[in-house]
C-alpha cells in the first residue's frame, strides 16, 4: 500500500495560476472609468470573480484585470488573487505592466518597463528584488492597442479575423492570440436573451494552447466566455458587483484531477525489477503529448500511447560540481524566479548543512534528506512559494520541496530541474488507486537525469511517476504540463 503525505497533495496551484493568467487575456473592454464584473465558474461551480477596469489620465491609458478564485484541496481552501495592470499611451503603445500574485499569505510582484525593444522586469518576492531583461518585439500589444487595432480594422463583424501578440507579466512570456468573429446568435443571460457575436479564440502561451468561445457586442464588450483548461470547463459571465463578490461554492480541485489506474502497480513494478509499462488512452479529441527523458520512454502516437517507466540510476562516482559547457546542463544551474538560490536566506541554509559529500550523488542524497527535515510544516496552506520564501517559513508541500531542492543543488554546483507530472498512489483519501499531480526533481549525474524526491527521500525506487514537463523555475515553465493534464486515462499496466 502506498501512502502519500500532505506534502504531495498540491501541484495543482499551477493549474490555478494558469486559469487566472489566461482569463486576463480574454477580450473584455470596459467603458472608460467603469468597472465590469464577471462571475468565474469551474465545472459549473462559482469559485470567484473577475473585475475589469479601464481609465485614462492625459495621454496614458491603464487597463486592469483582477481575478479572485477560491478552491479546496481535500478540504483545505486556498484563495488566489492575481491582478494584471497594463500601461499604454492613448495610441496603444505599450509602456509597462504590473502583475501581483497573492496566495497562501505570500505575494509576488512583477513590474515591467518597456523601452527600446526590451522590457526590464523586476520581480519582488518579499525577500529581495531581482531584475531580468527580455526582448519585446514591436508587434506586441497590450489591451488598449488590441482594442484600437480591432477598431481600425472595422470593428467586430462576421467573418473578421484578428491575430495579436500580447504579453503576460506574471509569466514573463508572450502570448499569441487569434480571434475569429462569427454571426450574432441569441445568448441566455441573467437579465434575459441578447443577440451577440460569437467569437472563437485561441491563446498560445509557453507551449500551452487554450481555446475559448466568447460572446461580444458591437462595442467589444464581453458578456460570456467559455474555455477548457486542463480538462476543466472554465466560464466567465458578466454580472453585477453583488453577485460577483458573493461567496464562492465549495470546489475540490483535487477530486477533479485524479487519474484512475489499475490497483497493485507498486507490486507489479517491484516484480518487474523496477520497470512498468502504462497504457495511456486519450479522453479528448486531440492527440496525447507526453515527453520522453532518461526515466521514461513513449511508444505509439496519436490517442493511444505506451509509457514505459524505468528510473535511471547513477553508475559512476563524479565530482559534486558540474564543470562542463553543455548549454542545456548550464541552464539547470542558473537562478530563476522560483529557484532564487543567490538570496541571503538560501546562503545561510546551505551553510547550515553540516556534512557535505564530495561526490555528486552523495551530495544530492544529503540535500534531499535535509530539505525533507527542514520543511517541518508540511501542509496545504502555502500557495506556490519561492525557494527563499520556503527557506524562511519552513512550510509547504511538493512544490516547495522541489524548488528548495533545486536551489540547494544549484548552490552546490549540481544541475537540477523541477519535474512536473503525476505520482501513483493507492488507498489514499478515498482513492483506491490512481495518479495525482506532483512535483519532484531530476539531477544530472553520470550523463543522465536521475529522479529525486525530497518529499520521500528514503523511497527513491518505490515510486511510479509520469513526467509531463520539466521546469527551470520560471513562471511560464509550468504551463507546458497542462497541455496534457486531464486529457488521458490509464487503461492497463504490465
Amino acid at each position: 500500500m502506498t501512502s502519500i503525505s500532505v506534502s504531495e497533495r498540491k501541484c495543482f496551484i499551477i493549474i490555478m495560476l494558469t486559469v487566472v493568467s489566461v482569463l486576463t487575456l480574454m477580450p473584455a473592454f470596459a467603458a472608460e472609468d467603469e468597472a465590469e464584473y464577471y462571475a468565474l465558474l469551474m465545472n459549473g461551480k462559482k469559485v470567484g470573480y473577475s473585475e475589469h477596469t479601464r481609465s485614462r489620465d492625459g495621454g496614458k491609458v491603464t487597463t486592469s484585470d483582477k481575478v479572485v478564485m477560491t478552491i479546496s484541496r481535500f478540504g483545505t481552501s486556498i484563495t488566489v488573487t492575481q491582478t494584471e495592470t497594463y500601461f499604454e499611451t492613448a495610441g496603444g503603445r505599450p509602456l509597462g505592466f504590473r502583475s501581483v500574485v497573492e496566495m497562501g499569505g505570500m505575494a509576488q510582484t512583477f513590474t515591467g518597463t518597456v523601452k527600446d525593444g526590451r522590457v526590464v522586469i523586476n520581480t519582488d518576492s518579499g525577500l529581495g528584488v531581482t531584475e531580468d531583461t527580455v526582448a519585446f518585439d514591436s508587434d506586441i500589444l497590450f489591451p488598449e492597442g488590441m482594442k484600437l487595432a480591432i477598431d481600425q480594422a472595422g470593428g467586430i463583424k462576421p467573418g473578421a479575423e484578428f491575430e495579436f501578440t500580447s504579453f503576460v507579466g506574471s509569466m514573463k512570456s508572450t502570448c499569441k492570440m487569434t480571434m475569429r468573429v462569427g454571426e450574432k446568435e441569441p445568448l441566455v443571460l441573467p437579465g434575459g436573451i441578447k443577440k451577440l457575436y460569437r467569437v472563437e479564440s485561441t491563446e498560445n502561451i509557453a507551449g500551452m494552447s487554450v481555446k475559448s468561445v466568447s460572446w461580444l457586442d458591437d462595442e467589444q464588450r464581453m458578456y460570456k466566455t467559455n474555455s477548457k483548461i486542463a480538462g476543466m470547463d472554465v466560464e466567465m459571465m458578466l454580472c453585477d458587483k453583488e453577485h460577483a463578490l458573493s461567496k464562492a461554492e465549495d470546489f475540490d480541485i483535487m477530486r477533479n484531477f485524479i487519474i484512475k489506474a489499475p490497483a497493485g502497480l507498486i507490486d507489479k513494478f517491484r516484480e518487474n525489477a523496477g520497470k512498468i509499462t502504462l497504457a495511456v488512452e486519450s479522453n479528448d479529441t486531440e492527440p496525447i503529448r507526453i515527453p520522453e527523458n532518461d526515466n521514461q520512454t513513449v511508444r505509439g502516437k496519436g490517442k493511444s500511447l505506451s509509457v514505459v517507466y524505468k528510473p535511471a540510476k547513477p553508475d559512476k562516482v563524479v565530482p559534486a560540481a558540474y564543470e562542463g559547457s553543455d548549454s542545456e546542463i548550464l541552464e539547470a544551474l542558473r537562478p530563476t524566479v522560483y529557484v532564487d538560490f543567490e538570496s541571503e536566506v538560501i546562503n545561510e541554509m546551505f551553510a547550515s548543512i553540516e556534512a557535505k559529500a564530495t561526490d555528486r550523488w552523495g551530495t544530492v542524497q544529503m540535500i534531499t534528506k535535509f530539505v525533507n527535515n527542514s520543511i517541518n510544516s508540511k501542509d496545504l496552506s502555502t500557495g506556490f512559494a519561492t525557494a527563499s520564501q520556503t527557506a524562511k517559513t519552513r512550510r509547504g508541500d511538493c512544490t516547495e520541496h522541489s524548488v528548495l531542492t533545486a536551489a540547494l543543488c544549484r548552490k552546490a554546483g549540481i544541475p537540477c530541474r523541477m519535474v512536473l507530472g503525476l505520482l501513483y498512489v493507492e488507498d489514499y483519501s478515498g482513492i483506491e488507486s490512481g495518479f495525482l499531480g506532483h512535483a519532484w526533481n531530476e539531477v544530472y549525474v553520470d550523463k543522465k537525469w536521475i529522479y529525486v524526491d525530497s518529499t520521500r527521500p528514503a523511497e527513491p525506487g518505490e515510486n511510479i511517476y509520469i513526467m509531463l514537463s520539466t521546469s527551470q523555475g520560471e513562471p511560464a515553465d509550468f504551463l507546458d504540463m497542462l497541455d496534457s493534464f486531464g486529457r488521458f486515462d490509464i487503461s492497463s499496466a504490465r
